[in-house]
């Protein structure tokens, strides 16, 4: 009787098999630019490499120094409070016109709720809405800035169950 033959394990043949396209798997896409170039369509231009970055950290650093001035009620009723304050920057880093305040997407101006009550929900959100904008004229003026954030919309939100943590 013979022996049937070892097949033996050919580690070229399977890398050879490896790097070989299937016969029938479909022809990647070139990367190579197809046509003319067009113009830009962003309705906004874009930033430079680099200056989101600064902006993005010179934003967080605002936030944080703002929110180390605030002085949030901390009591029980109060933490669920959220405010969303909005404003703008001069040139010399002051504050230009109103800081907006809002608790759940409603406008609260200062004074606007009357407060006889200092534990009733509407003392609560005014306390909180007039001590964020408080805390956003204190800070003023902002220096050290990239140039990007003045004349713009500043959004900052203060959580007071993280700031009361």
């Amino acid at each position: 009787m013979t022996k049937p033959a070892e097949k033996s394990f050919d580690l070229d043949a399977l890398s050879a098999s490896l790097t070989r396209p299937a016969r029938n798997a479909p022809q990647r896409p070139s990367a190579a630019p197809k046509g003319p170039t067009r113009a830009e369509t962003a309705p906004v231009a874009r930033q430079t490499a680099g200056t989101g970055l600064a902006t993005g950290a010179a934003l967080e650093g605002l936030a944080e120094d703002l929110q180390r001035r605030w002085n949030p009620n901390c009591s029980l009723s109060a933490r669920n409070v959220v405010v969303k304050t909005t404003f703008q920057l001069g040139i010399g880093g002051n504050v230009m016109g109103e800081v907006l305040t809002q608790v759940q997407d409603q406008t609260v101006r200062r004074g606007q709720m009357e407060c006889t009550n200092s534990n009733t929900r509407e003392c609560i959100v005014q306390s909180a809405a007039d001590r964020a904008a408080a805390a956003v004229h204190a800070a003023a003026p902002f220096r050290g800035l990239p140039r990007e954030l003045y004349g713009q919309r500043i959004v900052v939100n203060f959580n007071a169950r993280e700031a009361c943590a």
